[in-house]
């Protein structure tokens, strides 16, 4: 038997859209699916929105992954002639004052051309919308089982796939030069996992471990609602046809199973009623868990041996994953990236690259990120004060343009080489790499920027993967936090995330959170998130008071 170029494990929606990838490379690709109904692939509501999150911050990429979707949906659309792919704009209903005036403040900076001003609801009567409201555009909602069943029935056409339910460490050997299926008497030249989440790691790649949160949504029957755009507030509600609506989601990272739950019914239909004043009913209700892994970014593995690593050749053994609730939006970019890649004809993005991230980014560290994101305006001028891998040194780039600047702060050399090949690879030139303790900001940044930075980060602790015996420490780290605290504009954010797992890192993040706790409630807005239960890293965020006349 002739053996297939690659064998994708997994028909989400990472395999499917990596099959189709291949498949335009010319590829034969064969995709093995153990068929199961209720994945997160299966329910997921399938959203591409510009916007995310309550801080209105710019999805990550969009400018990359917006058009790379838009014309791989209408590329499948035409091969499988089927319709599972719709561009409308969608209406997001301020839930208090504090969010419509962060979108006031961002429409035409940060923001614009990912917004407009919406018609009124088709019901205006039926949503509470007393804060008023506004439209992303453009946006877009694929029909997600539509979708995976249009490309399984294409690739059983080509007799392209075929229903097994494997048990990778039994039913895969990767012994020889090719790898073989002896169950399903097949054998591929590569082979790639796109399970979606699985509660053990993949036994060929154990060190990467799934971070999942469990969704919930349900069904409803709306009499009355006329209403044809995806409504947001909290949740999204998604018209179906007729009366039926599909409203979600949950966040669950300690239950992951398939159950629906009363306590996941309950939380959704609370914040629905918050604003549909019609009565509704529940009809369906579904869950399952979101692959996240590195911060709910894509994760793309690859494997190497001795014989290959000589060669220079990529691994018979990949891994594609890792889409998280935004996959419909993340893997026609990434995925084609992954095709390229392993056709020879590019590299892979840092960001997704798990060889390339080093350890995976924290749950606050993102959460920072997003904080980050929603203050800074285009133009502006904001700091790192701790370059590290160069990860929050992009985000800050990438938040003020490149008509803005930024300062990356590090004392050590292995941080300023590696920052500077990722703003090199990423394609960022709008920032300064500043080879000093970040206690000298003060000197360093100029005298024109006093009072005008928009937003300065630290990451206290060690770089990873680096020299440990550089770490911060708190004879420069509490000088440069209170100079940190003058150079903001007022509106300005100070971040801070302090790992507190290495030797002297508790006693730093103490003598942090004791500096900001001190600080004047009339001059700065203080909030901290700490778990004092285990080594888990800590999150102050400080916002300098707006001035009068600002």
């Amino acid at each position: 038997m002739i053996p297939f170029d690659v064998a994708i494990v997994g028909q989400g929606i990472a395999g499917t859209t990596l099959a189709w990838q291949l498949r335009a490379s010319g590829l034969q690709v064969l995709v093995v699916d153990r068929a199961a109904k209720n994945t997160s692939s299966r329910i997921a509501a399938g959203l591409l929105t510009p916007i995310t999150g309550q801080r209105l911050a710019p999805n990550w990429r969009w400018n990359d992954v917006w058009p790379a979707a838009v014309a791989f949906y209408r590329f499948v659309e035409e091969q499988t002639q089927s319709q599972f792919f719709d561009i409308a704009p969608m209406l997001r209903l301020f839930a208090d004052a504090e969010e419509r005036t962060a979108y006031e403040e961002r429409a035409e900076t940060l923001l614009k051309g990912l917004v407009e001003k919406p018609n009124p609801p088709a019901n205006a009567d039926w949503f509470a919308a007393e804060q008023g409201s506004f439209a992303m555009a453009p946006a877009g909602r694929l029909d997600v089982p539509a979708y995976l069943d249009a490309s399984r029935t294409f690739f059983e056409r080509d007799r392209y796939y075929c229903v097994a339910d494997l048990d990778i460490a039994k039913d895969i050997d990767a012994s020889g030069e090719l790898v073989r299926f002896p169950t399903l008497n097949v054998s591929a030249r590569r082979v790639i996992f796109c399970q979606g989440f699985t509660p053990k790691p993949n036994p060929y790649f154990p060190d990467i471990k799934f971070r999942g949160a469990k969704g919930e949504i349900l069904t409803l029957k709306i009499p009355g609602l006329q209403e044809k755009r995806v409504v947001h507030r909290g949740i999204w509600l998604m018209p179906l046809g007729g009366e039926l609506f599909r409203a979600g989601s949950t966040y669950d990272r300690q239950h992951l199973d398939a159950v629906p739950t009363e306590a996941g019914r309950a939380e959704i239909l609370e914040q629905l009623a918050a604003f549909v004043k019609l009565p509704f009913e529940v009809v369906d209700h579904r869950a399952a868990v979101r692959p996240v892994i590195f911060a709910g970014r894509p994760v793309i593995a690859q494997g190497w041996d001795e014989r290959e690593a000589a060669s220079g050749s990529a691994s018979r053994l990949g891994f594609f994953n890792g889409l998280g609730s935004k996959g419909a939006l993340l893997a026609p970019y990434f995925a084609k990236q992954y095709a390229n890649f392993l056709g020879g004809r590019g590299q892979l993005d840092p960001e997704v690259d798990a060889a390339r991230q080093g350890e995976p980014i924290p749950k606050l560290t993102e959460e920072a990120h997003d904080l980050l994101r929603s203050v800074l305006r285009l133009g502006e001028t904001a700091i790192d004060a701790t370059a590290g891998n160069g990860r929050d040194t992009r985000v800050l780039a990438e938040a003020v343009g490149p008509t803005g600047a930024v300062f990356a702060f590090d004392l050590q050399p292995l941080a300023i080489e590696r920052t500077t090949k990722l703003l090199r690879e990423v394609g960022i030139a709008n920032v300064t790499l500043v080879p000093r303790d970040h206690a000298e900001l003060k000197q360093v940044i100029p005298l024109s920027h006093h009072g005008r930075i928009g937003a300065i980060t630290f990451n206290l602790g060690f770089l990873p993967g680096g020299d440990r015996s550089f770490l911060t420490r708190l004879t420069s780290t509490l000088p440069a936090i209170r100079d940190a605290l003058n150079l903001l504009r007022p509106g300005g954010l100070l971040t801070i995330v302090a790992y507190t797992g290495h030797p002297g890192g508790m006693a730093e993040a103490t003598a942090v959170r004791d500096l900001l706790n001190g600080l004047p409630e009339s001059e700065y807005c203080y909030r901290e998130r700490i778990d004092r239960e285990s080594n888990a890293p800590w999150l102050f965020a400080v916002t300098k008071a707006r001035s009068e006349r600002s």
